[in-house]
């Protein structure tokens, strides 16, 4: 990879990144730890992670490569996620006993005594909280 000018080396699953990533149309601009943040140094390293929570709450976008869909799984887990956030919807007044609890600053439980709709892909759920990341 060029960066200002200069060749640098870049892991695969951030080139892999790159490519998922880029737009076809116009330029985006992408900020990839592995690159952005010199892997070698210690000190760099750790004021960087320091100032994640900043960088990554300022953003109008975060997008996360969690590696290619080898098994064809990333599709149905973005569904069955859509599915869960719908049947929250419904079960917590379109979110606003969430947002009183936050608001509050308490620590509480939101529950329902109706099943998820039979829609939910749990097998996807389940292989995209698997991945390590989640970890």
């Amino acid at each position: 990879m060029r960066l200002n000018g200069h060749r640098i080396r870049v892991p695969a699953s951030s080139e892999a990144a790159i490519k998922r990533m880029r737009l076809n149309d116009r330029p985006r601009v992408l900020w990839i730890d592995a690159i952005c943040i010199d892997q070698s140094s210690t000190t760099e390293r750790s004021a960087q992670v320091a100032f994640m929570a900043t960088v990554y709450s300022a953003a109008k976008h975060n997008l996360i490569y969690l590696g290619e869909d080898d098994v064809d799984m990333a599709e149905r887990a973005m569904k069955a996620l859509q599915d869960v956030m719908n049947d929250m919807r419904i079960a917590t007044a379109d979110f606003n006993q969430v947002l009183e609890i936050i608001r509050n600053e308490t620590c509480a439980w939101v529950s329902s005594n109706e099943p998820f709709s039979a829609s939910v892909d749990f097998e996807a759920l389940e292989a995209l909280f698997s991945h390590h990341w989640f970890r």
